[in-house]
């Protein structure tokens, strides 16, 4: 474990050192969840849906003008599931 002094500002902010910048994974930009409990802080990193846009490759034969369709056909196939098990 590694323990890093930052000066608050007039503002009230801190600077994260690049060390634990780094060890977060963030950059300029970037959000972190900031924690307070039991009168211990803990930063992570927030991760959104648009910076993990690209970083699964799309199921084969996946259009994406279709993408209505698989969420009915998705919606379909668990209803059937609910369905099944209030019969059993």
């Amino acid at each position: 474990m590694s323990t890093f002094i930052s000066p608050i500002s007039k503002s009230g902010q801190i600077t994260l050192p690049a060390e634990v910048r780094r060890v977060l994974g963030v950059t300029l930009g970037d959000r972190v969840s900031v924690r307070v409990q039991d009168g211990q802080v803990s930063i992570t990193s927030v991760v959104s849906l648009s910076s993990l846009a690209g970083s699964v490759p799309p199921f084969p034969g996946y259009d994406p003008r279709r993408v209505d369709q698989y969420i009915d056909e998705a919606n379909e196939g668990h209803a059937a599931e609910v369905i099944a098990e209030m019969n059993s």
